[in-house]
């Protein structure tokens, strides 16, 4: 969690092109780890915790909202991330069009 609040101060403008640009490369070549057995999860557990009207599910929509705006942030940086990252951006984005379908 505190990674990606370092990662999302160092890439969240288009000012921040250069540092964000270095940062997504090294990302690529952790993607494995940093991807698959950190972010998605983290991800799967706001989007599961966020939803209803507590507290908590209100404190979890705050976080989701940030930790993909880093996630968008870092993928507008760096072409070559993209491809790695379709799979969990896809998956993120069904079960948030799925819960939020099932509310209506």
């Amino acid at each position: 969690v505190y990674l990606l609040r370092m990662i999302h101060n160092l890439v969240a403008s288009q000012h921040l092109s250069t540092s964000g640009r270095i940062i997504a490369r090294q990302l690529t070549v952790l993607w494995p780890r940093f991807g698959f057995k950190l972010l998605a999860p983290h991800l799967r557990r706001l989007l599961t915790m966020s939803e209803g009207s507590t507290h908590a599910a209100q404190q979890a929509q705050r976080e989701l909202r940030r930790d993909l705006r880093t996630l968008g942030w870092i993928l507008h940086h760096c072409f070559e991330l993209r491809q790695y990252a379709k799979a969990i951006c896809g998956e993120i984005a069904m079960k948030a069009a799925r819960g939020a379908h099932c509310e209506e």
